[in-house]
């Protein structure tokens, strides 16, 4: 079953402003998204109504600051995103680095850097291109699945293991080092592999 939504918007209260201004640009592009509280029945559970959300969507995008590296809030949503096997693109508003739960969930994500940025319109279009790379679905619908494992496509191939990935890669060595770069290498590890180890170790490469 196809996602309802691309993304769940994960912020601190005070980083508000922000997140309405990407909710809009997404939107804007024909991203639909989920986003507390526009989202939130007042009649139902609310902790319930977050975690369908997030269950709904296809991945997780978090603003990232100081407010949401503390948030308890923000902490439960990475980590039931990654419970739920969904995609986390944390977008850095300031300086700050993740830290205790955070720092553990998103040592080995795709960031985009947006400090001091105020063309939010351009923030959306790099989101929308770096979940085409790691989009695990195609326009005829699902990619299939080895042993649950949703594969990497580089060069052409599917590869469904570390070692099927390894070769592909030594074929095409320096777009295989843009993979790296970018963070999508050691993204598809941790979420699809499950292979935390690895997928730290790789980004010592």
């Amino acid at each position: 079953m196809e996602d309802r939504y691309f993304a769940f918007i994960s912020y601190a209260s005070a980083d508000r402003p922000v997140a309405d201004a990407l909710l809009a640009a997404l939107e804007q592009r024909g991203l639909a998204c989920w986003m507390a509280p526009r989202n939130i029945n007042p009649s139902t559970d609310y902790g319930e109504q977050i975690l369908q959300g997030i269950r709904d969507s296809s991945v997780l995008v978090l603003v990232f600051s100081e407010h949401s590296n503390n948030s308890k809030y923000c902490q439960r949503e990475v980590e039931r995103a990654v419970h739920y096997g969904r995609r986390i693109f944390p977008i850095r508003i300031d300086s700050s680095v993740p830290n205790g739960p955070m720092e553990f969930h998103l040592s080995v994500v795709q960031w985009l850097e947006a400090q001091g940025e105020s063309n939010w319109e351009k923030v959306a279009e790099q989101l929308a291109k770096a979940f085409e790379h790691t989009n695990t679905s195609t326009k005829s619908g699902a990619m299939p699945t080895i042993n649950g494992i949703k594969p990497y496509q580089f060069g052409g191939k599917e590869c469904y293991s570390a070692e099927q990935l390894t070769a592909a890669l030594s074929e095409n060595w320096d777009e295989g080092v843009k993979n790296f770069g970018r963070g999508f290498v050691s993204e598809w590890v941790k979420v699809d592999l499950r292979n935390f180890d690895l997928a730290s170790r790789l980004l010592d490469i």
